[in-house]
Protein backbone atom coordinates (compact mmCIF):
# COMPACT_ATOMS: atom_id res chain seq x y z
CA UNK A 1 0.00 0.00 0.00
CA UNK A 2 1.28 3.53 -0.54
CA UNK A 3 0.72 5.33 2.23
CA UNK A 4 2.00 8.41 0.89
CA UNK A 5 -0.93 8.52 -1.42
CA UNK A 6 -3.40 7.79 1.60
CA UNK A 7 -2.35 10.91 3.10
CA UNK A 8 -1.94 13.33 -0.12
CA UNK A 9 -5.57 12.53 -1.14
CA UNK A 10 -6.56 13.20 2.67
CA UNK A 11 -4.60 16.25 2.66
CA UNK A 12 -6.13 16.99 -0.43
CA UNK A 13 -9.99 16.51 0.60
CA UNK A 14 -9.32 18.54 3.83
CA UNK A 15 -8.48 21.39 1.94
CA UNK A 16 -10.58 21.19 -0.52
CA UNK A 17 -13.97 20.53 1.70
CA UNK A 18 -13.57 23.02 4.29
CA UNK A 19 -17.26 22.26 5.90
CA UNK A 20 -14.93 19.35 7.15
CA UNK A 21 -13.68 21.76 9.73
CA UNK A 22 -16.59 23.39 10.99
CA UNK A 23 -17.42 19.88 12.13
CA UNK A 24 -14.46 19.12 13.68
CA UNK A 25 -14.14 22.57 15.76
CA UNK A 26 -16.19 21.61 18.11
CA UNK A 27 -14.62 18.93 19.51
CA UNK A 28 -11.63 21.36 19.62
CA UNK A 29 -12.83 24.02 21.21
CA UNK A 30 -14.29 21.82 23.67
CA UNK A 31 -10.69 20.56 24.63
CA UNK A 32 -9.25 23.55 24.51
CA UNK A 33 -11.71 25.47 27.19
CA UNK A 34 -11.10 22.48 29.24
CA UNK A 35 -7.06 23.38 29.33
CA UNK A 36 -7.96 26.97 30.24
CA UNK A 37 -10.74 25.80 32.92
CA UNK A 38 -8.31 23.36 34.58
CA UNK A 39 -5.47 26.54 34.21
CA UNK A 40 -7.47 28.54 36.02
CA UNK A 41 -7.07 25.71 38.90
CA UNK A 42 -3.57 24.73 38.95
CA UNK A 43 -1.19 26.05 35.72
CA UNK A 44 1.19 23.08 35.15
CA UNK A 45 -1.58 21.10 33.84
CA UNK A 46 -1.82 23.56 31.16
CA UNK A 47 -0.34 22.18 27.33
CA UNK A 48 0.07 26.21 26.39
CA UNK A 49 2.83 27.75 28.35
CA UNK A 50 0.75 31.10 27.18
CA UNK A 51 -1.88 30.22 29.14
CA UNK A 52 0.53 30.84 32.14
CA UNK A 53 -0.22 34.45 32.28
CA UNK A 54 -3.90 33.33 33.60
CA UNK A 55 -4.31 34.39 37.15
CA UNK A 56 -5.36 31.38 38.89
CA UNK A 57 -8.51 30.48 40.53
CA UNK A 58 -8.57 30.57 44.58
CA UNK A 59 -9.06 27.11 45.72
CA UNK A 60 -11.94 27.91 48.08
CA UNK A 61 -13.60 29.32 44.79
CA UNK A 62 -12.33 26.38 42.89
CA UNK A 63 -14.85 23.69 45.39
CA UNK A 64 -17.67 25.92 44.43
CA UNK A 65 -20.44 23.83 43.43
CA UNK A 66 -20.73 26.29 40.23
CA UNK A 67 -17.39 25.95 39.39
CA UNK A 68 -17.17 21.78 39.85
CA UNK A 69 -20.89 21.34 37.51
CA UNK A 70 -19.30 23.92 35.12
CA UNK A 71 -15.82 21.63 34.63
CA UNK A 72 -18.12 18.20 34.34
CA UNK A 73 -20.23 19.90 31.88
CA UNK A 74 -16.62 20.59 29.84
CA UNK A 75 -15.66 17.17 30.23
CA UNK A 76 -18.96 15.87 29.63
CA UNK A 77 -19.56 17.67 26.24
CA UNK A 78 -15.92 16.88 25.29
CA UNK A 79 -17.09 12.92 24.39
CA UNK A 80 -20.49 14.35 23.02
CA UNK A 81 -18.93 16.60 20.66
CA UNK A 82 -16.06 14.11 19.42
CA UNK A 83 -18.54 11.29 18.72
CA UNK A 84 -20.91 13.80 17.03
CA UNK A 85 -18.15 15.29 14.80
CA UNK A 86 -16.89 12.31 14.29
CA UNK A 87 -19.74 10.67 12.73
CA UNK A 88 -20.32 13.77 11.08
CA UNK A 89 -16.85 13.65 9.34
CA UNK A 90 -16.56 10.36 8.54
CA UNK A 91 -20.27 10.48 6.66
CA UNK A 92 -18.70 13.28 4.55
CA UNK A 93 -15.69 11.56 3.44
CA UNK A 94 -18.12 8.82 2.46
CA UNK A 95 -20.39 11.33 0.30
CA UNK A 96 -17.15 12.89 -1.12
CA UNK A 97 -15.33 9.46 -1.84
CA UNK A 98 -18.91 8.95 -3.55
CA UNK A 99 -18.77 12.00 -6.09
CA UNK A 100 -21.04 13.63 -4.03
CA UNK A 101 -21.28 17.28 -2.94
CA UNK A 102 -20.31 17.64 1.38
CA UNK A 103 -23.00 19.17 2.79
CA UNK A 104 -23.03 21.00 6.37
CA UNK A 105 -26.86 19.56 6.53
CA UNK A 106 -25.45 15.98 5.61
CA UNK A 107 -22.83 16.18 8.55
CA UNK A 108 -25.63 16.96 10.96
CA UNK A 109 -27.69 13.99 9.98
CA UNK A 110 -24.52 12.25 10.07
CA UNK A 111 -24.12 13.51 13.44
CA UNK A 112 -27.31 12.71 14.75
CA UNK A 113 -27.99 9.25 13.05
CA UNK A 114 -24.77 7.64 13.63
CA UNK A 115 -23.71 9.59 17.36
CA UNK A 116 -25.54 7.00 19.70
CA UNK A 117 -24.11 3.99 17.50
CA UNK A 118 -20.46 5.52 18.36
CA UNK A 119 -20.96 6.03 21.79
CA UNK A 120 -22.51 2.05 22.37
CA UNK A 121 -19.55 0.66 20.48
CA UNK A 122 -16.76 2.77 22.66
CA UNK A 123 -18.92 1.37 25.78
CA UNK A 124 -18.69 -2.46 24.62
CA UNK A 125 -14.83 -1.58 24.05
CA UNK A 126 -13.42 0.30 26.87
CA UNK A 127 -15.46 -0.99 29.53
CA UNK A 128 -13.40 -4.47 28.96
CA UNK A 129 -10.38 -2.68 28.30
CA UNK A 130 -10.46 -1.14 31.66
CA UNK A 131 -11.60 -4.49 33.23
CA UNK A 132 -8.70 -6.17 31.58
CA UNK A 133 -6.03 -3.52 33.00
CA UNK A 134 -7.62 -3.76 36.36
CA UNK A 135 -7.00 -7.48 36.17
CA UNK A 136 -3.33 -7.29 34.64
CA UNK A 137 -2.32 -4.45 37.53
CA UNK A 138 -3.65 -7.16 39.90
CA UNK A 139 -1.56 -9.98 38.03
CA UNK A 140 1.26 -8.48 37.91
CA UNK A 141 1.87 -6.43 41.32
CA UNK A 142 0.47 -8.64 43.77
CA UNK A 143 3.62 -10.79 43.49
CA UNK A 144 5.05 -7.64 44.61
CA UNK A 145 2.78 -7.01 47.17
CA UNK A 146 3.25 -10.68 48.81
CA UNK A 147 7.10 -10.53 48.74
CA UNK A 148 7.02 -6.76 50.47
CA UNK A 149 4.48 -8.53 53.30
CA UNK A 150 7.15 -11.14 53.73
CA UNK A 151 10.05 -8.60 53.93
CA UNK A 152 11.66 -10.06 50.81
CA UNK A 153 12.26 -6.17 50.06
CA UNK A 154 14.68 -6.82 47.12
CA UNK A 155 12.97 -9.30 45.72
CA UNK A 156 9.35 -6.75 46.01
CA UNK A 157 11.35 -3.79 44.39
CA UNK A 158 12.26 -6.24 41.37
CA UNK A 159 9.10 -7.74 41.10
CA UNK A 160 7.26 -4.32 41.06
CA UNK A 161 9.94 -2.82 38.61
CA UNK A 162 9.18 -5.44 36.20
CA UNK A 163 5.48 -5.25 37.07
CA UNK A 164 5.48 -1.41 35.99
CA UNK A 165 7.49 -2.40 32.47
CA UNK A 166 5.16 -5.23 31.37
CA UNK A 167 2.21 -3.38 32.89
CA UNK A 168 2.85 -0.12 30.46
CA UNK A 169 3.54 -2.25 27.49
CA UNK A 170 0.89 -4.67 27.61
CA UNK A 171 -1.60 -1.83 28.59
CA UNK A 172 0.10 0.77 25.56
CA UNK A 173 -0.44 -2.46 23.19
CA UNK A 174 -3.81 -2.86 23.97
CA UNK A 175 -4.78 0.23 23.97
CA UNK A 176 -3.68 0.66 20.26
CA UNK A 177 -5.39 -1.83 19.72
CA UNK A 178 -8.36 -0.76 20.70
CA UNK A 179 -8.25 2.72 19.52
CA UNK A 180 -7.82 1.03 16.02
CA UNK A 181 -10.70 -1.24 16.49
CA UNK A 182 -13.03 1.05 17.51
CA UNK A 183 -11.78 3.50 14.47
CA UNK A 184 -12.04 0.67 11.78
CA UNK A 185 -15.34 -0.15 13.69
CA UNK A 186 -17.12 2.98 13.52
CA UNK A 187 -16.21 3.44 9.90
CA UNK A 188 -18.39 0.08 9.32
CA UNK A 189 -21.33 1.35 11.32
CA UNK A 190 -21.37 4.64 9.41
CA UNK A 191 -20.10 3.69 5.91
CA UNK A 192 -21.23 0.16 5.39
CA UNK A 193 -24.46 0.16 7.89
CA UNK A 194 -23.21 -2.83 9.51
CA UNK A 195 -24.64 -3.69 12.87
CA UNK A 196 -23.05 -2.54 16.01
CA UNK A 197 -21.54 -5.94 16.62
CA UNK A 198 -21.49 -6.98 13.75
CA UNK A 199 -19.17 -4.08 12.67
CA UNK A 200 -16.69 -5.18 15.83
CA UNK A 201 -16.02 -8.54 14.73
CA UNK A 202 -15.49 -7.10 10.99
CA UNK A 203 -13.03 -4.72 12.41
CA UNK A 204 -11.10 -7.06 14.09
CA UNK A 205 -10.70 -9.51 11.39
CA UNK A 206 -9.82 -6.38 9.65
CA UNK A 207 -7.29 -5.87 12.06
CA UNK A 208 -5.58 -9.20 12.06
CA UNK A 209 -5.42 -9.63 8.31
CA UNK A 210 -3.84 -6.60 8.16
CA UNK A 211 -2.13 -6.38 11.13
CA UNK A 212 1.49 -4.98 9.84
CA UNK A 213 -0.16 -2.24 7.53
CA UNK A 214 -2.27 -1.38 9.99
CA UNK A 215 0.31 -0.87 12.75
CA UNK A 216 2.76 0.73 10.49
CA UNK A 217 0.22 3.56 9.63
CA UNK A 218 -1.15 4.08 13.07
CA UNK A 219 3.08 4.62 13.83
CA UNK A 220 2.59 7.30 10.77
CA UNK A 221 -0.40 9.04 12.13
CA UNK A 222 1.18 9.11 15.71
CA UNK A 223 4.10 10.50 14.37
CA UNK A 224 2.36 12.92 12.89
CA UNK A 225 0.71 13.76 15.36
CA UNK A 226 3.45 14.36 17.41
CA UNK A 227 4.84 16.66 15.35
CA UNK A 228 2.05 18.94 14.93
CA UNK A 229 1.47 19.06 19.01
CA UNK A 230 5.18 19.67 19.01
CA UNK A 231 4.88 22.39 16.78
CA UNK A 232 1.28 24.00 18.34
CA UNK A 233 3.75 23.67 21.57
CA UNK A 234 6.49 25.84 20.27
CA UNK A 235 3.93 28.42 18.19
CA UNK A 236 2.32 28.45 21.68
CA UNK A 237 5.67 29.45 23.58
CA UNK A 238 7.12 31.54 20.97
CA UNK A 239 4.61 34.11 21.66
CA UNK A 240 5.28 34.39 25.50
CA UNK A 241 7.34 37.52 25.12
CA UNK A 242 3.95 39.25 23.33
CA UNK A 243 2.26 39.14 26.98
CA UNK A 244 5.50 41.25 28.81
CA UNK A 245 3.06 44.37 27.75
CA UNK A 246 -0.40 43.98 29.29
CA UNK A 247 -2.81 45.49 26.84
CA UNK A 248 -0.82 43.22 23.81
CA UNK A 249 -1.81 40.23 26.04
CA UNK A 250 -5.34 41.28 26.31
CA UNK A 251 -5.83 41.72 22.49
CA UNK A 252 -3.99 38.44 21.68
CA UNK A 253 -5.14 36.19 23.97
CA UNK A 254 -8.74 35.45 22.38
CA UNK A 255 -6.75 35.34 18.70
CA UNK A 256 -4.04 33.01 19.60
CA UNK A 257 -6.98 30.82 20.86
CA UNK A 258 -8.86 30.78 18.06
CA UNK A 259 -6.44 30.19 15.90
CA UNK A 260 -4.94 27.11 18.07
CA UNK A 261 -8.32 26.03 17.77
CA UNK A 262 -8.52 26.34 14.31
CA UNK A 263 -5.04 24.57 13.62
CA UNK A 264 -6.14 21.67 16.03
CA UNK A 265 -9.90 21.26 14.14
CA UNK A 266 -8.13 21.44 10.76
CA UNK A 267 -5.68 18.69 12.03
CA UNK A 268 -8.52 16.23 13.31
CA UNK A 269 -10.23 16.30 10.14
CA UNK A 270 -6.91 15.47 8.33
CA UNK A 271 -6.85 12.31 10.87
CA UNK A 272 -10.02 11.25 10.47
CA UNK A 273 -9.50 11.28 6.88
CA UNK A 274 -6.49 9.88 6.11
CA UNK A 275 -7.67 6.66 8.72
CA UNK A 276 -11.29 6.64 6.61
CA UNK A 277 -9.71 6.49 3.26
CA UNK A 278 -6.88 3.87 4.96
CA UNK A 279 -10.24 1.85 5.61
CA UNK A 280 -11.46 2.27 2.59
CA UNK A 281 -8.08 1.11 0.36
CA UNK A 282 -8.17 -2.14 3.06
CA UNK A 283 -11.86 -2.58 2.26
CA UNK A 284 -11.11 -2.97 -1.60
CA UNK A 285 -8.83 -5.51 -1.69
CA UNK A 286 -12.25 -7.62 0.10
CA UNK A 287 -11.63 -10.15 2.34
CA UNK A 288 -13.54 -10.04 5.17
CA UNK A 289 -16.42 -8.18 3.59
CA UNK A 290 -17.41 -10.95 1.57
CA UNK A 291 -20.85 -12.18 2.42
Amino acid sequence: MDYWVVLKEAAQIVWRWKILWAFALFPSFFAQLASIFYQLIEPSLSFYPFLSQFKTVPLSFSKEPLFLIAGGLILIFIPITSFFCTSSIIGLIGDVKKKKFAKFASGLNYGFNFFFSLLTISLLLWSPFIAFLLFLAGLLFLPSLFAFAFRKFTLSNILMILGVAIFFLVSLLAFVFFNILFTFASRLVILEREKILASIKKAYLLIRKNLWKTGFFWLLITGISLLFFLFLYLFSSSLLFLFKWRIVYLIFTVLILFTIILLHGVFKSFELTSWTLFFSKLKEKGGIFSR
